[in-house]
């Protein structure tokens, strides 16, 4: 995106009265950690002494771009590797995440701490389910973060926004792609680890424009052998993405030109559905993107290239592609929300995640749309603000659990998404 001549003036107002955050390298020469948490650290509901075991590795880009140290994804490579290795037939789980908005790799953001502690819940959901596989995270930086002062920052969501499409490529794209092959490729062993990465904001964006060439790829190598997809990543989920839908209509055009669609399964049938390749999922909370980003758009769209025509085509321009009400495929929600149980009379859930908070128990369900125009394996939805309150406020402790039990359950989903058959 353009900045635009208002976006360009509140921008160098925030530099003027707001404190500057540095284009700089957060975790410089740092080696790859082994850590743990204690489990009631991150989730008060838990006692004892249970902890998560992982290993963190940084890759930091510049503003334009670059890597600053590349040997950051050298150690983070060789620890994929490292895990993969350490034990027969060891399959790790691989999650690399890509912080947001007003975010860097620095120990004060929210999103470093944030995502500590889900790479804990991974790894202790791993231990006490008999697995005991290893986990390891890799933490995207970049500069999401460039005013400090409170207010002013909330203008650079026009140039933070550019920023995101000017650093997800290309060097991000080769990045991705060298560390999905070293998760899946089969020189190091036998057994592909399980790969998940996740976007949050802006860093959606940086991940979805970053992605895309591979997943576009993947249905071209699938259609040229003849087999299933075989996705470079497990699963991609973007968080609350900050980007218009537009960015994402081109993939999930060729989704649906190339692979079969899910179809509904009634209640009184099984629950055969596809995994997912893609997520996107953003809370009915977040004013960023429901209100704030349309704002934005509608001042940057004079000096915009308009890519469709039509009001639809002026919704995918002013929405983000969870907002969108005609690419959404899904509801997700408590199953005694009126909205979730109605739904289930008609297609039966794809996802159930039952969260204990001590006697408690919480059930939500992810469940196909009926009527749902996009019916391809790129999931979109909303959330309710009890799980994520608003648009920066994703590691809530309902959350972390949440995304750890669906994600365990989207994985262990083994039906790979089959090609429409070519015409004779």
């Amino acid at each position: 995106m353009k900045l635009g001549r208002h976006g360009i003036v509140a921008v160098l107002l925030a530099s003027t009265l707001g404190g500057c955050v540095a284009d700089r390298q957060y975790r410089r020469g740092a080696p790859v950690v082994s850590e743990s948490l204690n489990v009631g650290e991150f989730d008060r509901t838990q006692t004892g002494n249970l902890s998560g075991r992982y290993s963190l590795a940084f890759i930091e880009f510049d503003d334009k771009g670059q890597m600053f140290e590349p040997a950051q994804l050298d150690r983070a490579i060789a620890e994929v590797r490292r895990a993969r290795t350490s034990r027969a037939g060891a399959k790790p789980s691989i999650v690399l995440f890509v912080h947001g908005w007003k975010n860097n790799a620095s120990d004060g953001s929210a999103n470093v701490w944030g995502f500590r502690q889900v790479l804990a819940g991974l790894a202790l959901n791993s231990t006490l389910g008999g697995q005991a596989e290893e986990v390891v995270g890799i933490y995207v930086g970049w500069r999401g973060a460039t005013i400090s002062a409170p207010v002013l920052k909330e203008f650079t969501v026009f140039d933070r926004h550019h920023a995101s499409q000017r650093v997800a490529k290309p060097v991000m794209i080769g990045t991705l792609q060298r560390i999905m092959d070293a998760a899946k490729d089969r020189v190091v062993s036998s057994s592909p680890a399980t790969m998940v990465l996740i976007g949050h904001s802006f860093g959606g964006a940086v991940l979805e424009t970053a992605v895309t060439p591979a997943l576009t790829q993947a249905i071209h190598d699938a259609r040229t052998a003849k087999t299933t997809v075989s996705w470079p990543a497990d699963l991609v989920i973007l968080l609350n993405e900050a980007q218009e839908g537009q960015e994402s209509k081109p993939l999930l055009d060729l989704m649906a030109k190339e692979v079969k669609p899910w179809t509904c399964a009634k209640p009184s049938g099984l629950a055969d559905y596809p995994r997912p390749a893609v997520i996107s999922i953003s809370s009915t909370g977040d004013v960023a993107t429901r209100g704030y980003f349309p704002g934005e758009q509608l001042i940057a769209r004079p000096f915009q290239k308009k890519k469709y025509s039509g009001i639809a085509g002026a919704k995918l321009y002013y929405e983000t592609t969870a907002h969108n009400g005609t690419l959404r495929s899904h509801v997700f929600g408590r199953t005694d929300d009126p909205e979730i149980a109605e739904a289930a009379t008609k297609c039966l859930p794809t996802l159930i995640s039952t969260i204990s908070y001590g006697a408690t128990d919480i059930e939500y369900a992810v469940v196909p749309d009926p009527d749902a125009a996009n019916k391809t394996p790129y999931w979109v939805m909303h959330m309710p603000p009890a799980i994520v309150p608003d648009h920066s406020t994703i590691f809530t402790q309902i959350f972390r659990d949440v995304i750890i039990s669906l994600i365990g359950q989207a994985l262990l989903n083994e039906r790979r998404n089959e090609l429409i058959p070519a015409a004779p």
